[in-house]
């Protein structure tokens, strides 16, 4: 059986690897991307474990055989993959893709006074929001941390959290536009508002670390690469290859020093323990949990998703709104009690026990189909930042390893703020393509 399964792994990953190389422009490209993640938090784990590398952990959740259960899992990953994939090819020119109008369109224009603007603003309010907790916790940045992300201290407003984020996501794209602008028109640039924008986005990223969101910043800056490798200056795929692993390097190293700071000393571990556990690929292993817990237990029925749907409202509008929004949250409270934190466990093991075999069919298809749709709107992202911010905050962000119960929500905080920022700082003038008007 392991041997088959093996074999029917091999076949998915060289399918999608078949389809990659026929459709994508460059690296860059939104399948590109969006693959990429799906091979590394997917099919990573399953290879340290299979080599015998590694263990699932913590271990004595896993004092049963695993293979038979990996063995289920591994199939329902390639499943979900390999109908993502193969949903994609189909409906990649379809130009009525039913969910193209989820992804918002770039406008034509846009003034670069108000952007510039907002996120001014939106930078003011995400540092204000900041030192506010840090000055409630007596500048105790452990204590803050903890507040933030543990005790929810922006409970309430929790939309607010991620206004930095945004700011770095609008800034450069901004910074890029205004430039390109300047030397089309022959005009001398501001190199002070370029440095200044990125700063705002550099310093708005980096604060989101205070909110236990480690991989925000480093997400950041693999974006910036990209931006410049696109829009100013190509950089090489061993250039791209050594930032890939600072960012393995960092994401590390920052799990075991918050590890360290909210739970004292950090037992040592092996390296790809704590590789493992520093990028987040451990969700394969909550996966085996979930496929051996719902060997016999009834289907979900769809409650997860449900769930994650209304967790767009506000707790101020819906004080009673479940805390357990992430399926991974109440799944850590059903194995270990009160222990804060959650075990995320994949979009696929999300469709497995709310439908089973039939949900992981289901969510590759919805998968693909969201692709397909970002990858047609923003196809032409390397005439506008703009259009490669929403491509590849779809890819990392929105979309990250498929449609999830919590996607609708992570969309809401995201996408729906950042297209009325654009959408507010639109001049509504028709330009052939994507441009930024020039400061007053």
């Amino acid at each position: 059986m392991t041997v088959l399964v093996l074999f029917i792994i091999l076949v998915v990953w060289l399918t999608v690897a078949s389809i990659g190389f026929r459709v994508c422009k460059d690296k860059f490209d939104g399948f590109s991307i969006t693959f990429a993640f799906f091979a590394l938090l997917y099919l990573g784990r399953a290879v340290l474990i299979r080599l015998g590398l590694d263990e699932p952990f913590p271990e004595y959740l896993f004092s049963f055989d695993t293979l038979p259960y990996q063995n289920t899992m591994d199939l329902a990953i390639s499943a979900f993959v390999l109908t993502s994939a193969l949903t994609f090819s189909l409906s990649r020119h379809a130009t009525r893709n039913p969910l193209l109008f989820l992804h918002p369109r770039v406008p034509d224009v846009i003034s670069f006074p108000r952007l510039f603007t907002i996120i001014c603003f939106m930078f003011a309010v995400s540092i204000g929001l900041i030192l506010s907790a840090i000055i409630a916790n007596d500048f105790d940045l452990a204590a803050t941390a903890w507040a933030i992300r543990i005790d929810k201290y922006f409970s309430g407003v929790a939309f607010l959290q991620v206004l930095g984020s945004l700011v770095g996501y609008l800034s450069v794209p901004l910074a890029i536009s205004y430039h390109r602008q300047k030397v089309t028109s022959g005009e001398a640039c501001n190199w002070f508002i370029v440095v200044l924008l990125v700063f705002m986005g550099f310093l708005g990223t980096a604060s989101t670390m205070l909110m236990g969101e480690r991989d925000q910043f480093i997400f950041w800056v693999l974006f910036c690469i990209a931006c410049w490798s696109i829009y100013v200056r190509r950089i090489g795929t061993i250039t791209i290859a050594v930032s890939g692993i600072g960012g393995i390097a960092y994401m590390t190293i920052s799990q075991i020093l918050r590890r360290e700071v909210w739970g004292g000393a950090y037992d040592p571990i092996s390296l790809w323990r704590a590789v493992s556990s520093g990028l987040n690929l451990d969700v394969y292993d909550k996966f085996i949990l979930i496929v051996r817990l719902w060997e016999y237990a009834p289907l979900r029925w769809g409650a997860d998703f449900v769930t994650g749907l209304l967790g767009i409202i506000p707790r101020a509008v819906w004080p009673d709104k479940p805390q357990d929004l992430h399926p991974g949250t109440w799944l850590r409270a059903m194995l270990e009690g009160d222990i804060p934190g959650g075990w995320p466990f994949t979009p696929v093991g999300e469709w497995w026990i709310n439908f089973g075999w039939f949900g992981v069919l289901c969510g590759g298809v919805i998968s693909g189909l969201i692709i397909s749709a970002y990858c047609l709107q923003y196809k032409d992202y390397r005439l506008s930042p703009f259009g490669f911010m929403y491509l590849y905050l779809f890819a990392t962000r929105i979309f990250l390893l498929g449609y999830s119960a919590t996607t609708p929500l992570v969309y809401f905080n995201w996408i729906v703020p950042i297209a009325l920022v654009l959408l507010v700082s639109s001049t509504g003038l028709r330009r052939p393509e994507n441009t930024v008007s020039p400061p007053h």
